[in-house]
């Protein structure tokens, strides 16, 4: 993919204009892309009470998601917006 190939695809995508797209700064990355993580994504939400993350089980994502605090005792409904990759290793807050 050429550089203007991905400044049209993501003003087409976002509906911007080209020129701001380039202004942005996006670009391609130099080199290998990286490898997968194991394990794949590791989600998670942040608790609505206390904003502490709170880990997804895994394949809990979706429009019908539910999230559970450990420190609140709480279960909440989960926008998908809401829910990001944590990474390995950080599930606590």
């Amino acid at each position: 993919m050429s550089h203007h190939q991905l400044v049209s695809a993501v003003a087409r995508s976002t509906g911007e204009s080209p020129r701001t797209i380039r202004r942005l700064g996006f670009g391609l990355l130099a080199g290998p892309p990286p490898a997968p993580r194991p394990g794949g994504p590791h989600l998670a939400v942040d608790c609505p009470r206390c904003s502490a993350r709170c880990p997804l089980p895994p394949g809990a994502g979706g429009p019908h998601a539910t999230g559970e605090c450990d420190g609140c005792d709480i279960l909440f409904a989960c926008a998908p917006g809401a829910i990001y990759d944590a990474g390995p290793g950080d599930e606590t807050p």
